[in-house]
């Protein structure tokens, strides 16, 4: 079902803009949060994306039965009342996380987040957040771009090429066909559903998520309360709850652990146990991996 460009421009965004094909939603988004006069927030929608950005220089594959977006926003000038830099993902994330999971009741507690950056759904990424920031001459900006894999099949899915390392890609569509088909969710192999399922409507799911995006930024005098409670979210959603993990970080450094928690600042808190020492460690960027045994 495609995007119905009439209901996108009467969202309550001072600057909306929409098209049928762009190289990149947040590339354009930068180009509109730099300049002091254009007026945020702002949305930024393609149907169809050629040279999507992922964390870590990725990229994000996008069809006409995905939502590809961008979405920017003036945080306050005074950092005290903001929310802090390395949590802007992760409270997007949430954002996403509630979105979908009203949109798709029957598999909210299967969706989880996977720090800081990513929206899964058993196992299996349906969502990625790309945070940039841009810098004004008494304040700044940030460009939060989604990708949302909605209504492409299990077939289509599976041709899709896993970078090293990668998660298995889905979409909503393909897991609430394993929901309806299979308790066991044995028709992951790209098989034809047993029941087909109606596309679900990409124009709602974007205005759910941008506007669980407005009310929770909307609000920027954030006390340290508030963000200890996103961070406490965040944590309670975790992908990889009292699982070992890997983070590979900047500069290849790994780090190993089980993570104890999420710091109102974004860090991700890890327990660690090297050399039959105990000790904890914080880490800020990375790409997770989970651990076998």
């Amino acid at each position: 079902m495609s995007l119905d460009f009439d209901t996108i421009r009467k969202l309550p965004w001072p600057t909306i803009e929409l098209y049928q094909q762009l190289d990149s939603t947040n590339d354009r988004a930068l180009e509109l949060a730099r300049d002091p006069t254009t007026e945020a927030p702002g949305l930024v929608v393609t149907r169809e994306q050629t040279h999507g950005r992922g964390q870590q220089g990725r990229s994000w594959q996008s069809t006409q039965q995905s939502l590809t977006f961008s979405w920017f926003h003036q945080m306050n000038a005074d950092a005290r009342l903001s929310i802090a830099p390395g949590l802007i993902p992760i409270a997007a994330g949430l954002c996403v996380l509630d979105a979908l999971g009203s949109l798709l009741p029957e598999l909210s507690e299967s969706m989880t987040l996977k720090w800081p950056n990513d929206v899964l759904i058993y196992g299996r990424k349906v969502s990625g957040i790309l945070v940039e920031s841009v810098p004004l001459q008494t304040s700044r900006r940030v460009v939060v771009g989604i990708g949302v894999n909605v209504n492409q099949t299990m077939k289509t899915m599976a041709s899709f090429v896993q970078e090293p390392n990668s998660l298995i890609a889905t979409s909503l569509i393909a897991e609430r066909t394993r929901k309806s088909n299979s308790s066991e969710y044995t028709n992951i192999s790209g098989n034809t559903p047993n029941r087909p399922q109606l596309p679900i409507d990409l124009t709602t799911v974007l205005t759910k998520i941008v506007s669980r995006l407005g009310a929770s930024f909307a609000d920027q005098d954030r006390s340290l309360a508030g963000s200890d409670e996103i961070a406490a979210r965040a944590f309670s959603r975790f992908s990889y709850l009292n699982e070992k993990i890997e983070i590979l970080g900047a500069n290849n450094e790994i780090s190993v652990g089980v993570v104890e928690s999420i710091l109102p600042d974004g860090g991700l808190v890890l327990r660690t146990d090297e050399g039959g020492q105990s000790g904890k460690h914080t880490v800020y960027s990375g790409s997770i991996r989970r651990l076998d045994g």
